[in-house]
């Protein structure tokens, strides 16, 4: 019990340091050029919907599970994407994206992306390492890295193209040249969705789950970071060297225009509420499940209302086409959880 304290009271430490940093960097970048809608507003979304799983780990799985999950996504992902948006400022590397969301900073980039990346960690966790818990860490860390590949069909494509469809911003501008794309998006980036959740599932379990010592884990951590970044990068500069510049699948953005978002979003929020609500018919016998089902789709649903806000914009594009097979895999890993969890509850 001793030493299940004080990892808890290592993990809420490293937890204070990086809210001082959020504190600070907040002050001194003050994006106030950025709307409250995709500023602190979504900030908050975020937030809520991180807490909602945060609590739900908590209750099912300890809180030392809930922070080391947090922590890891946070630390890894976030690190990963303040050190390309920095790289990228210098002439180390070509200039590579930047964000127009949130309010909150993070070392250059929004808070909201290293908790955002917690909610994706969060649920390749519970559905697929829980889900599937009789087989071997390789088959789960490949079907996480393949649940992060759907979500990413279901987020990048709208993210970056929902400027055309109202007036705000796109919510990152990926400004490389001389590279592959597609869905308008670099390819190498659903490539680094597959490899980074593959890696950080992987780590998780071998790294942590297994061994429970802090400081070898923040050095796994660190080495695994510097592997990812060569698995991620060197098969781009490969592919820039052999390919050049090469278009596949652009989304045909070419008839509609500005809508308004609040009519559309009702129907997406409608819509995938249904579908929730019947996925947690079947896992209502336990109530903290609500936690999990509200705070995972409710993120989801976010992805897919600037999706269907894009479609309706311009009705000849065929964006809905591509996050519909993805819709369909997510929504597998949910089935086989909360069946899982109806069987297990059976059980007892």
């Amino acid at each position: 019990m001793s030493k299940l304290k004080a990892r808890i009271r290592s993990w809420l430490i490293i937890s204070l340091i990086i809210l001082g940093f959020v504190v600070i960097s907040t002050l001194f970048e003050k994006p106030t050029e950025i709307m409250f809608s995709t500023g602190l507003g979504l900030d908050l979304f975020i937030i809520i919907i991180c807490l909602l799983l945060f609590f739900h780990g908590v209750k099912t799985e300890g809180l030392e599970t809930s922070l080391s999950l947090f922590l890891t996504a946070f630390i890894f992902f976030g690190g990963a994407e303040a050190f390309w948006v920095y790289i990228g400022k210098t002439d180390l590397v070509p200039h590579t994206y930047t964000y127009n969301i949130g309010y909150l900073r993070f070392l250059g980039i929004p808070f909201l992306i290293g908790s955002g990346w917690f909610i994706w960690v969060y649920a390749a966790y519970k559905l697929i390492v829980r889900g599937f818990a009789k087989h071997s860490i390789w088959v789960k860390s490949l079907l996480a890295g393949f649940f992060g590949l759907a979500i990413d069909f279901c987020t990048d494509p709208a993210a970056v193209n929902i400027q055309r469809a109202s007036s705000g911003s796109a919510y990152w501008e990926w400004s490389v040249q001389n590279t592959q794309t597609l869905f308008t998006v670099p390819i190498y980036n659903f490539w680094g969705w597959f490899v980074s959740m593959f890696i950080v599932i992987f780590l998780y379990d071998q790294f942590w789950v297994k061994r429970k010592e802090l400081n070898r884990y923040l050095l796994a951590m660190v080495a695994i970071f510097i592997l990812s970044l060569l698995l991620i990068k060197v098969p781009r500069i490969l592919a820039d060297i052999l390919f050049g510049e090469m278009h596949f699948l652009p989304i045909p953005f070419t008839e509609g225009g500005i809508i308004s978002i609040d009519k559309i979003g009702m129907f997406a929020v409608i819509g995938i509420g249904i579908l929730g609500l019947f996925i947690l018919a079947i896992a209502h016998k336990r109530i903290w499940d609500w936690f999990f089902y509200t705070g995972f789709l409710g993120g989801l649903v976010y992805n897919l209302f600037l999706v269907f806000t894009l479609q309706k914009a311009f009705p000849t594009s065929w964006i809905i086409y591509i996050v519909f097979p993805s819709i369909l895999f997510i929504l597998g890993f949910c089935w086989r959880y909360a069946l899982s969890n109806s069987i297990s509850y059976c059980q007892q």
